[in-house]
Formats: structure tokens, C-alpha cells, sequence
């Protein structure tokens, strides 16, 4: 004589279903976002007044010597306005960040700085339009 045994199958947890957002929301909204960063802002090679402007410029460490050349620690991109043109440019600073590197920002929003044309020119200048 046998023995015969009946298994009943159970739905199994592994076969069911899992649902994930889709990352392609997000992967949009961060295209759109970066998008928007550059969408307003064109070449800008010789800045006028009005213009508001902005470039990377490098972020120095003090100078260990006297008479010593400082160290470039970062960069930084500099967002300003445009408030005079003589021999150098006149601007006010809108928007400071650290774009690379280490080091110490040092100048902030609402300073008033100088920059000669030449340093702003090969600086790949962009102008907000």
C-alpha cells in the first residue's frame, strides 16, 4: 500500500508584484533645472554697464611670503551687476559659490568690487539676457 500526499500550492510572495516610482520624473525635473541655470545666459565678451554678468574667477590662499605668489585653492563663480566702466569694472556682487576646489570665499552678495576687463574677458563671461 501507498501513500499518496495532496499539496495545495500557495501563491507564492516572491511572485508578487512590487510597484517603484519611475525615476524619470525626477530624472526631468533635474534636466529642467540644470536647463534653466544656462537657458538665460549668452556670451558675454565685453560687459557694459547695466549688464548683470557672471564668471569664475580663482580663490587664492593668503601668500606665505612677502613677496610670494598665493596659491590657487578653488574657484569660485562670482554673479554681479555692472555699475561702472573705467580702467577697471565696477560691480555689485548679486551671487557668490564655490565652484571647485577648497579655499575661502571672501568676497558675499551687495560687495562692491573691482576686476580689470582682461581678467573678466578670459574669464568665459556670461551675460544674463
Amino acid at each position: 500500500s501507498g501513500c499518496s500526499l495532496v499539496v495545495k500550492l500557495q501563491p507564492s510572495k516572491l511572485a508578487m508584484r512590487v510597484r517603484f516610482p519611475s525615476p524619470a520624473p525626477l530624472l526631468h525635473y533635474i534636466e529642467k533645472m540644470m536647463s534653466k541655470e544656462t537657458e538665460n545666459w549668452v556670451k558675454c565678451p565685453q560687459p557694459t554697464i547695466g549688464d548683470i554678468i557672471r564668471w569664475v574667477e580663482p580663490i587664492w590662499a593668503a601668500p606665505s611670503k612677502p613677496r610670494g605668489k598665493p596659491a590657487k585653492m578653488g574657484d569660485q563663480q562670482i554673479t554681479a551687476e555692472v555699475t561702472g566702466d573705467g580702467e577697471f569694472l565696477e560691480l555689485v556682487v548679486i551671487n557668490v559659490a564655490k565652484f571647485a576646489g577648497g579655499g575661502t570665499i571672501k568676497v558675499k552678495a551687495d560687495d562692491e568690487i573691482r576686476r580689470k576687463h582682461s581678467s573678466i574677458e578670459k574669464s568665459d563671461c556670461y551675460k544674463k539676457t
